[in-house]
């Protein structure tokens, strides 16, 4: 009797934490500081638990620029500020879902699942958005 195997048709890397920003309305200057603090979940923003330092870069032929985040988790929340334009963003109450990573026949094993970000709150406004935009 034949053994039944499978195939994955796609194989792409996919990841569970990266959390992408689209910024409008930014001068270059404006954003090439950007912090990134990490707190404990329900902590009222107090005692960061990590505190990094980015930068948001242009890709040809769009007019916002780009800021990946690639520790961004539900079990945490972030602050984002940008120093040169005097802003601060909230990150809370992150919701997440689970899809497909890789389209499999004639099934899709566990470990081709991923789970990714469906809902957050940006500065106490629930938003399904993703990239978050975020303007100036």
């Amino acid at each position: 009797m034949g053994e039944l195997t499978y195939s994955c048709c796609t194989k792409k890397k996919c990841s569970e934490a990266i959390f992408a920003f689209e910024l409008y309305n930014f001068n270059p200057q404006d954003i090439d500081t950007i912090i990134v603090s990490k707190f404990e979940k329900g902590s009222n923003f107090t005692n960061p638990l990590d505190i990094t330092t980015t930068s948001a870069y242009k890709s040809n032929g769009v007019d916002y620029y780009y800021l990946y985040l690639e520790t961004v988790d539900k079990d945490h929340e972030y602050i984002v500020k940008i120093p040169g334009v005097a802003l601060t963003y909230t990150l809370t109450e992150f919701k997440t879902s689970t899809s497909k990573c890789n389209d499999c026949f004639p099934y899709t094993p566990k470990s081709e699942y991923h789970t990714y970000m469906s809902e957050y709150k940006l500065n106490g406004q629930t938003t399904k958005d993703f990239p978050a935009k975020i303007y100036k």
